[in-house]
């Protein structure tokens, strides 16, 4: 027994089915991304045009506020897209080289460990855009 703690760990064959899977995987993934990308980009073109507006009318503050966290969380859109798109190119390539199969693999988990963080960042940004939105009404 190889006792090196520097040694690299034995590496498995990836099954075939698991394979397909990723594929399959992959092409969704990609068409997911590529939507989230195009519309939110679209959306963050969109909206900082009239966010323009709205800061050189001498708006409230809180109008500013929320408009100013509505484009931070188009823009995390516009990323978490792109981290989904390159997470499925990663899995695309499992099939390509076997000897690389596992390092595609850890690579794709690699992007989308952040977009969960991405999520967490666009759900407290809607709470918070809610609050204000609630808070200015009353």
């Amino acid at each position: 027994m190889n006792s090196d703690p520097t040694a690299d760990p034995p590496r498995y064959p990836i099954p075939d089915g698991l394979r397909e899977k990723a594929a399959g995987l992959a092409k969704w993934m990609q068409i997911v991304g590529i939507l989230q990308t195009c519309c939110a980009g679209l959306a963050f073109a969109l909206f900082s045009c009239s966010a323009i507006a709205i800061v050189s009318s001498n708006a409230h503050w809180s109008l500013i506020l929320i408009t100013a966290i509505l484009l931070a969380m188009l823009g995390i859109l516009v990323r978490q897209g792109l981290l989904l798109q390159s997470a499925a190119d990663h899995l695309k390539g499992l099939g390509d080289e076997p000897d690389d199969a596992h390092d595609h693999l850890q690579l794709a988990f690699a992007r989308l460990r952040p977009m969960f963080a991405i999520d967490v960042a666009v759900g407290a940004l809607l709470v918070l855009r809610n609050g204000l939105v609630a808070w200015g009404m009353s």
